[in-house]
């Protein structure tokens, strides 16, 4: 699932941002304060999870920029672009994972804004898309 889930996010930095560059490093830890959104996934062969997307404030300025032309967002934007990321990405693994025979539903994504990610999980991994870090979690939750 976890693979899944990175593919998608190494597909909307690429495909969304036009980011050529996307690095990822196998980690256990955010460095900075996040923007945190999760989303739980109910697969049909495997239970639950719950996929988290932790995001520094300059990634998600980076997605503000590319999609809404803004230099400097307000806190309300990058709160909802950090939402809107999240769901971009997990619905695109939903399709990646479809055309893989793993079919599952996923919930709407919720936020919240922390200083240390501190949420446990079972995997994960950070990627850098044009040197601004975006940390995928996942947790079995079932």
């Amino acid at each position: 699932m976890l693979r899944t889930i990175i593919e998608a996010a190494s597909n909307f930095c690429h495909e969304q941002l036009g980011v050529e560059k996307i690095e990822l490093h196998e980690t256990k830890q955010l460095e900075s304060g996040a923007l945190v959104a999760y989303i739980d996934i109910e697969t049909h062969q495997n239970g639950k999870y719950r996929a988290y997307l932790a995001a520094e404030k300059e990634f998600v300025q980076f997605v503000a920029q590319v999609f809404l032309e803004e230099e400097e967002s307000d806190e309300e934007t990058i709160m909802d672009m950090a939402q809107e990321c999240t769901n971009l990405i997990v619905g695109s693994a939903k399709v990646i994972a479809s055309k893989n025979g793993m079919d599952f539903t996923i919930s709407t994504p919720h936020l919240e804004k922390v200083e240390t990610f501190d949420h446990g999980f079972d995997e994960a991994a950070l990627l850098e898309c044009n040197g601004k870090s975006l940390f995928i979690a996942l947790s079995k939750i079932d």
